[in-house]
């Protein structure tokens, strides 16, 4: 029993109650964290862990991201994992996006920055690990590599990265949720002649749960198809989203387009901002000049986007510490 993990994080299990991992009974297949989380949606703790995985030589390495995380995808140092990797870029959850996305132009704009970065890979794979045929265009596609053993999962955490793990091996017992940290350990299974190794994810401390508990950050995290919705802004309007964030549109009317969560959404004076934004936090605030009229793309932590085109000057008041980006949108 010494050995034994937890079948939802990967974590050893242990009597010891300080530690990762804890369970009254050894015998148990899941940890008291995890049997929380999986039967009341309860989690009181965030746990991130502290070591590095290895990947073995001459493996195959799943870079995982969702589509709303794409600004950060290449800037991971994927090599230092391990030598001789050959490495597959998987863009998931496209079942977050709208129907009529042109995914051809979300492919060619994820090379775009992949050759930003100058990041080598084998392939870009745009896919829903939620569809069976995505899944199975998958499997098809790991088996034209014959001669590779390991196939590991890496990513930043709620990229789905489990959900694969779980649809290749034709199995449920890993936990699937958007808690962050939520993986422990490295959780192997088998597909055909492969191991499929899910890593713990790539940890992004500046992200939504840095400041919330577990059960007020999930039901921010987009979990099913985001519908879009376009506010007309003329100069000196603000959006308060979800009386946390404010974008203030300095100068350049126009459209803007949001993509959340069904987060409340209030169209208000500027004057009235401290009024509306939650009492709760330390707020900065950041200034980004769209300098031409190609479309761009606002990244809030990960609980969601905003589009729009430029010109445009525009203020973003936001939790201090959270992670706020601008790059050319990665969709249209």
């Amino acid at each position: 029993m010494r050995n034994k993990k937890c079948l939802g994080c990967g974590a050893e299990l242990t009597n010891n109650p300080n530690e990762v991992g804890y369970t009254k009974d050894l015998s148990m297949d899941y940890c008291v964290a995890c049997f929380r989380l999986k039967h009341y949606k309860d989690s009181k703790e965030h746990n991130h862990p502290k070591v590095i995985p290895t990947i073995n030589k001459d493996s195959l390495v799943l870079v995982i991201s969702s589509v709303l995380y794409l600004d950060l995808l290449f800037t991971y140092p994927i090599k230092r994992y391990g030598e001789n990797i050959k490495i597959v870029y998987i863009i998931n959850q496209l079942d977050l996006l709208p129907p009529q996305t042109n995914y051809n132009y979300l492919y060619e704009r994820v090379k775009k920055e992949a050759n930003l970065y100058h990041q080598e890979y084998e392939d870009i794979i745009l896919m829903s690990a939620t569809h069976k045929e995505d899944i199975e265009k998958l499997k098809n596609y790991l088996l034209t590599y014959k001669n590779v053993k390991d196939v590991y999962l890496l990513g930043v955490q709620n990229s789905g990265k489990t959900t694969i793990l779980n649809a290749l091996a034709d199995s449920e017992e890993a936990l699937v949720d958007v808690k962050a940290g939520l993986t422990q350990d490295t959780i192997t299974k088998q597909f055909k002649h492969f191991n499929i190794h899910d890593l713990p994810g790539l940890y992004q401390n500046n992200y939504i749960h840095s400041i919330m508990t577990y059960n007020e950050y999930r039901k921010l995290i987009p979990t099913k198809e985001i519908k879009p919705i376009i506010y007309n802004l003329k100069d000196n309007d603000s959006l308060v989203i979800n009386d946390i964030f404010c974008l203030y549109l300095i100068k350049g009317n126009g459209s803007v387009v949001s993509y959340f969560n069904n987060l409340e959404i209030k169209k208000i004076n500027y004057q009235r901002v401290l009024v509306h934004l939650s009492k709760g936090y330390e707020y900065t605030k950041q200034i980004f000049k769209l300098e031409n009229d190609k479309k761009y793309q606002i990244t809030i932590a990960d609980i969601g986007l905003i589009h729009l085109n430029g010109p445009k000057t525009i203020e973003i008041t936001f939790p201090k510490g959270l992670h706020i980006s601008m790059k050319e949108a990665f969709f249209i």
